[in-house]
């Protein structure tokens, strides 16, 4: 979220109180910076006339959205110990009326003696429930067979949490941000937002060198390694499917961002995506993380 110029003009028109015709100019203005590439993604009008109201109407409704996680989420362009004991929004946000508070016991203890155990399968009796009203009146404390297999412990708890969860104060979801639903790989994420980060951490150096820093590609790891016991370097035809690589990395990685500055992640949805100021974006994440290295 703090990589995304998106919130940033949020935060700025929130802070300002930017209203009426600035409102409307401020917006233009900062959007139209990429109006080619909105102009390819079929966001911005195919007419030479910018000035198109079902374009306006749509960069403004975009920023709306990105206005309500701000006031959601707030500042967070500082360290997160700093927004979590200092700000209101972290109080709002963790609140327990967001969270259902679910602490999970280990009722089994590993028989060291018997090296081949079945695992054994939860049943209606093996989960044990204890309410406990002075704590958290809201809570289960849940103990959980640790040998039991994934899938029977998730569907179990799913089912409790239906069953004794507080449908008046948790809807559909107890998380104050919506995630996408859609399967992505953990590990490629992690590259894609590592590009990014290394990309705003190393504004000036080529993608190929940022793919290689990111981790993009283990064959080019390993082509690279090689290469340096053998005193090469990369071919131009290396160099540019690296090229290709981190372009669509990046590309991602920003939608991921934008997707979760509008309530959803993770997301590689087609979204506006604004022009980036990479240095701007640097100073703004070493605010959070004056010690990061990429």
């Amino acid at each position: 979220m703090r990589l995304s110029p998106t919130y940033m003009l949020a935060e700025q028109v929130e802070d300002q109180g930017i209203t009426g015709e600035a409102l409307v100019d401020t917006t233009f203005k900062f959007f139209d910076q990429n109006y080619q590439a909105l102009k390819r993604r079929k966001y911005a009008p195919t007419t030479p006339h910018r000035f198109d109201l079902p374009y306006l109407k749509t960069i403004r409704l975009e920023l709306n959205k990105v206005r309500e996680t701000y006031r959601e989420y707030g500042n967070i362009n500082m360290p997160y110990q700093k927004w979590l004991v200092g700000g209101s929004h972290a109080a709002n946000l963790l609140n327990e009326a967001n969270h259902l508070h679910v602490k999970l016991l280990s009722k089994y203890v590993k028989d060291r003696s018997k090296t081949r155990q079945r695992p054994p399968r939860i049943t209606s009796h093996s989960l044990a429930i204890e309410e406990n009203p002075f704590m958290f009146p809201d809570s289960l404390y849940v103990q959980i067979p640790l040998y039991a297999p994934d899938n029977e412990i998730i569907k179990s708890i799913k089912e409790l949490l239906f069953e004794h969860r507080d449908k008046s104060i948790n809807k559909e979801t107890t998380s104050p941000a919506k995630f996408s639903g859609k399967r992505i790989n953990l590990n490629a994420l992690r590259k894609k937002l590592h590009l990014l980060h290394c990309k705003s951490h190393y504004p000036d150096e080529p993608l190929w060198e940022l793919a290689l820093k990111a981790g993009l590609s283990k064959r080019y790891l390993d082509l690279d390694l090689a290469n340096k016991k053998r005193g090469k370097s990369f071919t131009q035809s290396d160099i540019d499917i690296l090229n290709i690589i981190a372009s669509r990395a990046l590309a991602n990685a920003q939608y991921i961002c934008e997707n979760a500055v509008r309530g959803t992640f993770p997301s590689i949805q087609k979204v506006i995506t604004p022009n980036y100021d990479w240095k701007v974006l640097k100073k703004r994440v070493l605010k959070a993380w004056p010690k990061l290295e990429s």
